[in-house]
């Protein structure tokens, strides 16, 4: 089962996705810590338990 992308930052350093797994990918040009605004932060909690609910179907 393969679901598009279901969460990306504004300025695209994380992205998380569902196929066969959870995965999540970061990427920073310079490899330093992506931070999170609030808002973002609980945006992508949100997409997280969405993924683990729909895995689990």
């Amino acid at each position: 089962m393969m679901i598009s992308e279901v969460f990306t930052t504004a300025d695209g350093e994380i992205s998380v996705w569902l196929d066969g797994g959870i995965h999540v990918r970061m990427d920073s040009l310079r490899k330093d810590p992506v931070e999170l605004s609030e808002d973002d932060a609980l945006a992508l909690s949100e997409a997280l338990l969405k993924l683990v609910n729909t895995a689990r179907e």
